[in-house]
């Protein structure tokens, strides 16, 4: 290969290099506008071009290597707090903010909270996320959400489940129970609705939902729908919440 191939070449590469820093701000600008819209301090473009891993650094699809360099980023600035942190301490305004939370604290919750703004926030969020399990994942949510004093709203529950979720810190869901040999099912008979309702009661009124941890006690929703005000709190940690797809408490 003759010296003017090579210099040609040379540019080639250049040029396509140059063509990369070029895309890689523009997606940065938007990651830098994202951070800031939802108050997060983003890292820096070197930072965040370092976080595409090795071998998609020459990757022809800018929008791919964005995606990657958003995910490390952020997947780095959640690793800076410690895990027993997040599980177990009230986290400092600057530990929240670099999650993603907003500055607002809930300073007193039996004032400020809303029950039915907690149900529909829940719900809000319940619809979106097809992972989320009530009875698996509500309490360490909430828990989360109660410690560190966050207003209980769609947002700040999704984000709280992204964080938990990512680093594998939430539980999961049991599965459910088969029966080895299931009865053939007729699948153009329709079931009965009164039948499925009784069902769905018996359920509301015996099945466990959470466990009392100073007593081993296990609770149903229609017990703790009926539990006093205190006891609610110590079991739940949050105001009165009705799970997704619960019968009527009044039947």
């Amino acid at each position: 290969m003759g010296s003017r191939d090579l210099e040609q070449r040379r540019e080639r590469q250049q040029f396509a290099e140059d063509e990369r820093r070029r895309e890689n701000e523009q997606y940065y600008r938007k990651y830098a506008q994202d951070c800031k819209r939802e108050q997060i301090e983003p890292v820096s473009f070197d930072e965040w071009q370092q976080a595409i891993p090795e071998e998609f650094r020459t990757n022809e699809n800018a929008e791919l290597r964005a995606a990657l360099a958003n995910a490390s980023s952020n997947f780095r600035r959640v690793n800076k707090i410690a895990v027993d942190r997040l599980l177990g301490s009230e986290l400092t305004d600057d530990e929240l903010s670099l999650l993603g939370f907003p500055p607002d604290r809930v300073l007193v919750p039996d004032v400020e909270v809303s029950v039915p703004a907690v149900v529909l926030a829940f719900n809000q969020f319940a619809a979106q996320e097809p992972k989320y399990c009530f009875r698996a994942h509500y309490h360490a949510i909430s828990e989360f959400i109660v410690r560190n004093k966050l207003e209980p709203t769609a947002a700040n529950i999704a984000r709280v489940f992204d964080i938990l979720d990512s680093l594998h810190l939430l539980p999961e869901p049991e599965p459910e129970h088969v029966p080895e040999s299931e009865p053939k099912v007729n699948l153009a008979i329709k079931p009965d609705p009164e039948i499925e309702k009784q069902k769905a009661w018996e359920r509301y009124v015996t099945e466990t939902v959470v466990i009392d941890g100073e007593t081993g006690e296990g609770w149903s929703q229609y017990r703790l729908d009926r539990a006093d005000s205190k006891t609610f709190q110590r079991l739940m940690r949050l105001p009165r919440l009705q799970p997704i797809g619960a019968p009527d408490a009044h039947r």
